[in-house]
C-alpha cells in the first residue's frame, strides 16, 4: 500500500526495479520482473514477477533509541 519511486535496469529479458520512498529516499522494494521471453526463463510467462522482496523499515532519532 506504500507508494514510492522506481528506477530499474533489463537485463537478459528481466527488469530488475528498487522501490524508492520519494519522501525519504529509503529503499521500500525490490522485484525482478520478466518482459521478454528468454530460453533460461522459459517457464516464466512474460510479465512475471519472479523475486520480490518488501523493506519494512523505521527511522529513530538516536542509536540509542529503543522505539
Amino acid at each position: 500500500g506504500r507508494s514510492g519511486t522506481a528506477v530499474a535496469i533489463t537485463f537478459n529479458g528481466v527488469r530488475h526495479e528498487l522501490i524508492f520512498d520519494p519522501a525519504s529516499s529509503l529503499l521500500l522494494a525490490e522485484r525482478d520482473i520478466t518482459v521478454t521471453s528468454v530460453p533460461e526463463a522459459s517457464r516464466y510467462p512474460v510479465g512475471t514477477t519472479i523475486r520480490s522482496e518488501l523493506y519494512l523499515t523505521r527511522v529513530v532519532d538516536s542509536i540509542t533509541a529503543t522505539s
